[in-house]
């Protein structure tokens, strides 16, 4: 089975920028066992449970805490598929909105911001487990598919425009794009998660 290029590149840049991703497992409550008996019989051989007192239930174990994990990169890879996926159909969607042409500086501004959240909102639902700055870091690595893919070729740049010209444009709208999320993370997600 071959691999999208695009998400041999998210995890090449994942190992490269030395992210770790990880889920949240939460384990079961393990019931516990019961209480050994400790005395014998009531007298003549009858026992409590014989006479119809019943026995004491065993008191649960609490749940242990959630647990966070690395994901592998066969798991990742999965999750990217489902990811980028999602996010084409739902960038799509706000992309037949503009129609296809090139978009004014203030239109690519609204609809580099739609996307960055459409991203986080397929990282989500394809991963609910993967939490926090865990799914921040995922966004942040799968925004500049999405940007360059989406975005770029609407940017007004003219065509006698030198090549390191679209590649600054490109760099900045990411640039620009990690600054929100950061921002918005840090005012709004990470008050409300209270965790890192």
């Amino acid at each position: 089975m071959t691999i999208d290029p695009r998400i041999t590149a998210i995890l090449e840049a994942r190992k490269t920028a030395g992210i770790v991703i990880t889920k949240t497992l939460t384990p079961a409550s393990i019931p516990a066992t019961p209480p050994a008996r400790t005395g014998g019989s009531i007298g003549g051989g009858f026992s409590a449970q014989s006479v119809g007192i019943p026995a004491a239930a065993p008191a649960p174990t609490p749940a242990p805490a959630p647990v966070e994990v690395p994901v592998p990169d066969a798991e990742l890879a999965v999750i990217l598929t489902d990811v980028i996926s999602a996010g084409e159909h739902l960038v799509k969607e706000v992309l037949a909105a503009f129609g296809d042409r090139k978009l004014s500086i203030m239109e690519i501004a609204d609809l580099a911001t739609q996307v960055r959240n459409l991203i986080s909102l397929a990282v989500g639902q394809a991963a609910p487990a993967i939490k926090g700055t865990s799914a921040r870091d995922l966004v942040i690595l799968v925004l500049p598919t999405f940007i360059v893919k989406y975005i770029i070729p609407h940017v007004p740049i003219p065509a006698w425009a030198p090549s390191w010209l679209r590649s600054k444009i490109t760099a900045g709208t990411i640039s620009g794009l990690i600054k929100g999320l950061e921002y918005a993370y840090t005012n709004w997600v990470k008050p409300r998660i209270g965790k890192k």
